[in-house]
């Protein structure tokens, strides 16, 4: 019997196949990488800008992406809490609508990025897609596109957000122009609540004022009664001074000294009789040593004020010299003026003259002795400044 010879499969090629699909999977899935990447890069942008025009934390986001709303404006410092999520929500709004829009527009979205890779894989299967490297270029204008797109998108949705930041801006405006209006009423309702206060108070206005009154006066008498007790210091020096310069010279027998009781002069009293006659005004030529040593007393304080001042008594003038007592007083005085200043060389512009005439008596004018007393001459020299 015939063996029977077996046919030999006829060579069909299918490794070519086997390479023809393993390829086309591998270019699906590089073209897989590259659009998810695009995809990732495109919603990197979005986050970005959206996050330097509503907060501007990142530095030169307005520059490389658009002019948003503080770098357009000039601005650069943080809204307040309540306008940056009505901005931000708004935002939110305008983008989800965008992103709609774009997903609507042919060409733009990944499920139809998809749709077409798989076509381009389905082509490629069938073997009539075009080469690698044409669709590659194609891909790439058709992402070119797509950015493009994305760009003038994002512009149109800064200059949205530009009209609602003026917005925005114009309504602070007017709030803080309201702020200030009833600011100022409120200030100007303090005010007159304030002066109503006053008038409802003068009690206490008065209490402070008599608190101030008080303090003043408690310093005034404070300083005055400093200085009284400096006066009187001073005046009783004089007198002890005084009293010591008669007992040097023996006079304190023929003179008085006394001291102010308000401490303001010491006094010398020298009696009438013996320094004029009666009804007289020329000086006895017998006293004028003791008038000497009294004028030595006198030189003593001739930086002080020194007063003169003649008494008489109350019996009526007789002579027809002088008309009353007063004016013999005054004579009197004058004529021991004339000898302190020319003999004793007293600075006449320190020494004054007055005549009392029987006005200050010191003892009764009924008995001869009280008249004798009343017929005197007073030296008083002032120890005040």
């Amino acid at each position: 019997m015939a063996k029977i010879e077996e046919d030999e499969p006829a060579d069909t090629g299918g490794w070519i196949n086997t390479f023809a699909d393993l390829m086309n999977l591998l270019l699906c899935f590089f073209v897989l990488l590259f659009s998810m990447s695009t995809v990732d890069a495109e919603k990197y942008e979005q986050v970005v800008k959206s996050m330097s025009e509503s907060i501007n934390i990142f530095d030169g986001g307005g520059q490389s992406m658009g002019q948003g709303p503080f770098i357009d404006s000039g601005t650069d410092q943080v809204v307040a809490i309540s306008q940056y999520f009505n901005e931000f929500e708004s935002s939110g709004d305008d983008a989800e609508a965008t992103e709609d829009q774009s997903n609507q527009q042919p060409g733009e979205s990944a499920s139809e990025q998809g749709e077409n890779k798989d076509q381009g894989g389905q082509k490629s299967d069938d073997g009539q897609n075009k080469s690698d490297d044409s669709q590659a270029k194609d891909n790439a204008d058709q992402q070119a596109q797509d950015q493009n797109q994305g760009q003038q998108q994002d512009q149109n949705q800064g200059q949205n957000q530009d009209q609602d930041q003026d917005k925005n801006q114009d309504q602070n405006q007017d709030g803080k122009t309201q702020d200030q209006d009833q600011g100022g009423k409120q200030d100007d309702s303090e005010t007159g609540q304030q002066g109503q206060q006053t008038d409802q108070n003068p009690q206490s206005q008065n209490d402070q004022n008599k608190t101030g009154d008080n303090i003043d006066k408690a310093t005034v008498q404070a300083v005055e009664e400093q200085q009284a007790a400096e006066q009187k210091k001073r005046n009783e020096e004089a007198y002890e001074e005084v009293m010591k310069a008669a007992e040097d010279r023996n006079i304190e027998d023929d003179i008085s000294v006394q001291m102010d009781k308000k401490n303001q002069y010491v006094q010398i009293t020298m009696n009438g009789a013996l320094l004029f006659d009666s009804g007289q005004s020329s000086l006895k030529p017998s006293v004028r040593p003791l008038l000497s040593k009294v004028g030595n007393i006198l030189k003593m304080y001739k930086g002080n004020r020194i007063q003169i001042l003649g008494h008489t008594d109350a019996v009526p003038i007789s002579s027809g010299t002088y008309p009353n007592n007063l004016w013999l007083s005054m004579a009197r005085a004058t004529s021991v003026f004339e000898y302190m200043t020319e003999v004793k060389k007293l600075d006449p512009h320190n020494v004054e003259t007055t005549g009392r005439g029987e006005y200050d008596p010191i003892a009764s004018n009924a008995t001869a002795a009280g008249r004798a007393r009343n017929r005197r001459v007073e030296f008083r020299i002032y120890t005040n400044k």
